[in-house]
């Protein structure tokens, strides 16, 4: 997972192409631990999830950005997930994933959107 600030938000960049059970415990600890860190180096600043590189997400890998999320929310912060893939697009609507956290579809979009 790469972590970046750009436009002062915490970007989480997932290096896989698909997020499921046969690596969902591996991306949970890694994203947690991400979060986790960039909450103490970077506290008050928005995150965002960018699943650019992501073409496909199982409920494993689904319940796992939903930790995420909630882990942020938890700390009093914001997060916002782009979804390019038009598989995780539908998912996402699907399971009405936008109550929980903005959805964009590129990173341009989401960070115009964060930033305002």
């Amino acid at each position: 997972m790469n972590i970046v600030i750009q436009n002062g938000v915490v970007v989480l960049e997932p290096q896989l192409s698909q997020i499921d059970a046969s690596v969902a415990l591996q991306f949970q600890q890694t994203l947690t631990a991400g979060i986790t860190e960039a909450l103490k180096t970077y506290p008050g600043k928005p995150f965002l999830l960018d699943l650019e590189k992501v073409q496909f997400i199982d409920s494993s890998g689904l319940g796992k950005i939903l930790g995420g999320i909630r882990q942020v929310k938890q700390s009093g912060g914001s997060m916002a997930v782009t979804a390019q893939s038009s598989a995780v697009a539908t998912l996402f609507k699907i399971v009405r994933l936008n109550q929980m956290a903005p959805v964009y579809t590129d990173r341009r979009s989401a960070l115009d959107g964060i930033t305002g």
